[in-house]
């Protein structure tokens, strides 16, 4: 099915963006000659994830597609490509991988072909285990998501939408992160489109003061984050949370860290460190 191009929209107030209408893919389908579909991960900030069939390395694979309002819009994609150029090169045993970026050329659609993790994302997990867990259980977790962080900040590359969706906690335990920094692109790609001015990546709840303010955002930020999840497995309540943005905004930027009681202090301490708000 043949998409519809629209004019460039980044920098022009006159110009118009029409929307490609996209077939829905639905398993049994085959996405460039070579992934079927054999049924959905969920659905993500991008759109739907698919589990797929890599019929040449007869492996399964998880696959985004982009969505089409962006697969059209040239000059978004090259910061999304740029940006894809810079993950794809991480290699980590807790960084699901990222293969390949891929335009189908009858479409014109982009796919983001990843490594398909099998497990529970974090945020289940936690469900599964009745909103809260013991320090016993999140350290081995917090270690896993710390040591990748450190890794990918080592070579300037940061994530910037860490949250329990977006952990992965395999059977024997193994915790992979998804999403390294393709998606927060998208996101900030999508707004350009769109004109609506949002925070610039992340997810509300777990994003940092400079997130808010849409200042420089390194090693900090995804450690901000990986705070606010921590936080929110010990205790099953969030440290700020609010449906009104503009509350949340205020509270994330103004109020001090509320105390568990059930935290000691040493703890909470480590925390407090990690939630600052410079």
């Amino acid at each position: 099915m043949e998409s519809q191009s629209p004019q460039d929209s980044r920098n022009g107030d006159e110009t118009r963006m029409t929307t490609p209408v996209r077939r829905r893919l639905g398993v049994g389908d085959v996405i460039l000659d070579r992934y079927e579909i054999l049924g959905s991960l969920g659905q993500g900030g991008m759109g739907e994830v698919l589990r797929c069939l890599d019929r040449i390395a007869n492996i399964n694979v998880a696959i985004k597609t982009i969505p089409p309002e962006l697969s059209t819009n040239d000059l978004e994609m090259e910061d999304v490509r740029q940006n894809f150029r810079l993950v794809e090169k991480l290699h980590h045993p807790n960084i699901a991988a990222i293969k390949t970026l891929e335009r189908d050329p009858a479409t014109r659609d982009y796919f983001l072909v990843m490594e398909c993790v099998d497990g529970v994302n974090l945020r289940q997990y936690q469900k599964q285990r009745g909103g809260k867990l013991p320090i016993a259980e999140v350290l081995p977790v917090l270690r896993q998501v710390a040591e990748a962080l450190d890794y990918a900040h080592r070579v300037r590359i940061i994530h910037r939408d860490i949250k329990p969706s977006n952990i992965m906690v395999g059977p024997d335990g193994t915790v992979k992160i998804l999403d390294f920094g393709v998606a927060a692109q998208v996101h900030s790609s999508l707004t350009n489109i769109s004109k609506i001015k949002k925070p610039t990546g992340g997810t509300a709840p777990y994003m940092s003061p400079e997130q808010w303010c849409g200042g420089r955002q390194d090693g900090a930020t995804d450690q901000y984050s990986l705070g606010v999840m921590v936080y929110a497995l010990v205790t099953g309540d969030l440290p700020f949370n609010s449906h009104d943005l503009g509350v949340l905004r205020e509270m994330i930027l103004h109020q001090p860290v509320p105390r568990p009681l059930d935290l000691d202090a040493s703890r909470f301490e480590a925390l407090e460190k990690c939630l600052s708000k410079e």
